[in-house]
């Protein structure tokens, strides 16, 4: 009716117990917990966290067909400068999950434009910035479309892997369309791992 445990219990299935289960190691599970109780802990429970990144960005790919984006929603300037956008650090190991990018005056392009979101790290000891993953997607040219690149199944490019702690990171973008001065809204759903504390 119950389990008692006096090593470390890991598990990519459900665990499932009438009774208590109790661990004096570590109990690690790579699916869902859920309860028709309370979870309770005489010590830290941690688990992955996700965090919505938002980026406003005016930009003329039709110049230059690359540019590092902000970490923020108030930057509407026009930069390619890895100093004005290297203003985040990785405090626990994480990865982008999903990245939706919307232009308000339909700039993303009416001719099935490319884009290529990509995720750039510079480790804890060096500046030297290194391409961890890229991701794929393309315009429609329908009114007001969001164009989404999911990191999980990336479109040609590379699935996501973790960045570490200690790592600065930064998000490029780069296409080949030729609208000018268009603005973007971009969103980014990063998923942090918070039991690698």
């Amino acid at each position: 009716s119950g389990s008692i445990v006096h090593g470390n219990v890991s598990a990519s299935g459900n665990i499932s117990a009438t009774g208590h289960i109790t661990s004096s190691g570590r109990i690690q599970t790579l699916s869902h917990i859920s309860a028709s109780g309370n979870i309770s802990s005489s010590g830290l429970i941690l688990g992955r966290q996700y965090e919505q990144i938002m980026t406003n960005i005016q930009y003329d790919f039709d110049t230059a067909g690359f540019v590092y984006l902000p970490w923020g929603d108030t930057d509407n300037e026009q930069s390619n400068s890895t100093n004005k956008f290297a203003n985040r650090s990785v405090v626990v190991p994480g990865k982008p999950v999903k990245t939706i990018m919307r232009s308000p005056q339909n700039h993303l392009g009416a001719n099935g434009e490319a884009y290529t979101m990509s995720l750039w790290r510079a480790p804890a000891e060096s500046n030297a910035l290194t391409l961890v993953s890229a991701c794929h997607a393309t315009a429609t040219g329908t009114n007001r479309e969001a164009i989404t690149f999911d990191w999980r199944n990336p479109n040609s490019g590379s699935a996501a892997t973790l960045v570490e702690t200690g790592d600065r990171i930064l998000m490029s973008l780069s296409s080949s369309n030729s609208q000018n001065n268009g603005n973007y809204n971009i969103t980014h759903l990063f998923e942090w791992h918070y039991d690698n504390l």
